[in-house]
C-alpha cells in the first residue's frame, strides 16, 4: 500500500484528529478566549459541581459556550482538577468554609443523626469555601495561561 495514499487505519485517525484539534483551536482565534476558556473548565472542576453523570462537562461546555470560548480547551481545562489535585482543592473549600461560618471542620461520629448533620455542614462548607477557592484558582489559571500563550510564537 504504497502507492502514496495514506491508507493505513490509524493515519486516517491521526489525520481526523490533527483536523478536530485545529478547528477547536479555530473556534477561540485570541490569547484571552484560550485562557478564558481555560480557567472556566477551572472554575467549574474546583465548585461543587458533583462528578457524576456527565455534571462537571456539560457545566463546563455551557460555561465556555456563555462566555464564547473553546469548549474543548474548557473541557481540558476541568481535567487539570481531577483525583487527587480535585480531593486537595475539596478539603481547603470545606475547612476554609467552616471557618467563613465559624464552624470547626466536619468530623464523622459513627450516629447517623449527628453524621447527617455533619454532611450537611460540609456541604454548606464546601459552597461557602468553593466562592472563594474557585474563583481564584481559575484566575490564576487564566494569568498563567495567558502568559504561556504570549511566550508562544504564532504559526503562520
Amino acid at each position: 500500500m504504497s502507492d502514496g495514499r495514506r491508507s493505513s487505519f490509524f493515519a486516517r485517525r491521526r489525520d481526523g484528529l490533527k483536523a478536530l484539534a485545529q478547528r477547536a483551536w479555530a473556534e477561540s482565534p485570541t490569547p484571552h478566549l484560550r485562557a478564558l476558556s481555560v480557567a472556566c473548565g477551572v472554575l467549574v472542576s474546583a465548585s461543587p459541581v458533583p462528578p457524576v453523570l456527565g455534571m462537571r462537562s456539560l457545566a463546563t461546555v455551557a460555561l465556555a459556550t456563555l462566555v464564547r470560548g473553546n469548549r474543548l480547551l474548557a473541557l481540558v481545562g476541568a481535567q487539570l482538577f481531577f483525583g487527587p489535585l480535585w480531593l486537595f482543592a475539596v478539603v481547603a473549600e470545606v475547612r476554609l468554609g467552616a471557618s467563613m461560618l465559624g464552624r470547626a471542620a466536619p468530623a464523622w461520629s459513627g450516629d447517623r443523626a449527628k453524621d447527617l448533620q455533619a454532611a450537611w455542614d460540609a456541604l454548606s462548607a464546601w459552597l461557602c469555601g468553593a466562592a472563594v477557592i474557585a474563583p481564584a484558582l481559575a484566575l490564576g489559571t487564566y494569568l498563567v495561561v495567558r502568559g504561556v500563550l504570549a511566550l508562544r510564537r504564532p504559526t503562520p
